[in-house]
């Protein structure tokens, strides 16, 4: 996806990464797929004072459209399941 929220030009837009449930991406390919899929990234503990602020500016910065999803996380070390 192209966006001009807080990244790019009008005349040339940002490019940002979407994901995808599993559901959404098996529509998207059209097809049956039965592999579990997996993303990798990076966690970010915000301490709980700055929860609401983080999120208002969140929202903010990302007014083009976003959705906010609680998802389980699982650390790669201790395996510990976090949302």
């Amino acid at each position: 996806q192209k966006t001009t929220d807080h990244r790019g030009l009008p005349c040339f837009p940002g490019i940002v990464c979407t994901l995808l449930k599993d559901q959404e991406f098996r529509e998207f390919l059209s097809s049956r797929v039965d592999e579990e899929t997996l993303t990798e990234g990076l966690i970010f503990e915000v301490p709980p004072p700055l929860v609401e602020e983080c999120l208002a500016e969140l929202d903010f910065r990302e007014k083009g459209g976003y959705a906010r999803d609680i998802i389980e996380v699982v650390e790669d070390k201790s395996g510990k399941v976090v949302q």
